[in-house]
């Protein structure tokens, strides 16, 4: 199910320079659309929230997955640009709602483990990126129509989602009468953490295929499989990093990798060469990749009575700086350039690694199975 919401942002990033082309979008005028998408995560997180609550995970992570996948091809299928903005609302909300099921059921099935899963979870989530982004390279550079692309995408991410849906295992218990509760001020520092780094990762993969193409002038192949180079090197982070974290410890690797994408990003906007900045931000996704799923442990460490709004607090918090970094960037980028707008995406990193130390993500105590109503 990770895979399934990777695969269907992937495909629509990688045909964002394709709709930027079609409609013939200024950056600005691209920004403001993009930032629907942050409404549609906006209205659905706490809908989604409270689903969770009342459902329990495991059948909101099937409402959710069907919801995303039927609206992956409507972004493509908009006739007119003042459409646009509609499919994206839509596209949004749909994958916010599976995005906090997938991790609050992660989070449950986490603490009956005892031990540190998210990372690998997320690298079905970047895999699933890379694998989206890479098929719609190969469909572009062969000539396929990218409205025909997202529409097979969709096909097959929803034949996928039928099959996995049968294989959940019990997540979350539902509490019904659950209150609303306001979070802690470590699952606010932890909220913001992971604003900052998803705000680093929604700008790369929205962005990084308008640098390569407008910026440095690669072929549109190239600017293409941009998004796959970065959601190559996250994937290669996640499948490490369990093992790493229980080494070093969640802060040690949180800072580290915090670290390596600030200076990854700073290098490749200074040598500003197509085949470096390809590298630069697989580096870039390497040094970000543990960064969410690290931040969802810890918040969702606390046990089923707070993991629940712990979990959705961070996740509000990292999908609105995943949508809200691209819109950020297309304005900064008209008011500068888009090569001085990436680099404030330096400063963001660099203070996840400075805060990191502040993330204690302690193990938890594994967790007796947990009903699913």
């Amino acid at each position: 199910m990770f895979f399934v919401n990777g695969a269907a942002i992937g495909v629509w990033v990688a045909q964002i320079p394709f709709v930027q082309h079609r409609f013939d979008l200024a950056k600005s005028t691209l920004g403001l659309i993009l930032l629907t998408m942050s409404i549609g995560v906006i209205v659905a997180l706490p809908i989604m929230g409270q689903a969770v609550v009342r459902l329990g995970s495991a059948r909101a992570v099937r409402l959710g997955g069907v919801a995303c996948c039927l609206m992956v091809p409507l972004p493509l299928l908009a006739p007119e640009p003042y459409l646009l903005p509609f499919a994206l609302l839509a596209f949004g909300a749909a994958g916010a709602a599976m995005d906090v099921s997938m991790n609050a059921h992660g989070s449950a099935i986490e603490g009956r483990l005892g031990r540190p899963i998210m990372s690998s979870l997320h690298a079905g989530w970047s895999f699933g990126g890379f694998a989206g982004a890479a098929g719609v390279a190969a469909a572009t550079a062969a000539g396929a129509d990218p409205r025909l692309q997202n529409s097979v995408a969709a096909a097959l991410l929803l034949l996928l989602v039928a099959v996995c849906v049968t294989s959940l295992g019990p997540g979350s218990a539902t509490a019904a009468g659950e209150s609303f509760r306001l979070p802690s001020r470590a699952v606010v520092l932890m909220a913001v953490l992971c604003f900052l780094t998803m705000v680093t990762e929604g700008a790369m993969a929205d962005w990084g295929g308008v640098y390569l193409r407008g910026d440095l002038g690669a072929s549109a192949g190239l600017a293409a499989a941009t998004f796959a180079a970065f959601a190559a090197g996250m994937t290669v982070g996640r499948l490490t990093g369990d093992r790493i974290n229980q080494q070093i410890g969640p802060a040690r690797l949180l800072r580290g990798g915090s670290a390596l994408a600030a200076i990854a990003l700073g290098t490749m906007l200074v040598l500003a060469d197509p085949i470096v900045a390809l590298a630069g931000l697989a580096l870039v996704g390497v040094g970000v990749a543990n960064g969410v799923p690290l931040l969802f442990s810890a918040a969702g460490a606390g046990g089923v009575e707070t993991s629940g709004p712990s979990i959705a607090a961070v996740s509000s918090m990292g999908s609105l700086g995943f949508l809200v970094g691209p819109p950020f960037i297309g304005f900064l980028a008209e008011a500068t350039s888009l090569p001085l707008a990436l680099t404030s995406l330096c400063v963001a990193t660099a203070a996840v690694a400075v805060l990191a130390p502040r993330v204690t993500g302690r193990a938890r105590r594994p967790e007796p199975e947990l009903a699913v109503r």
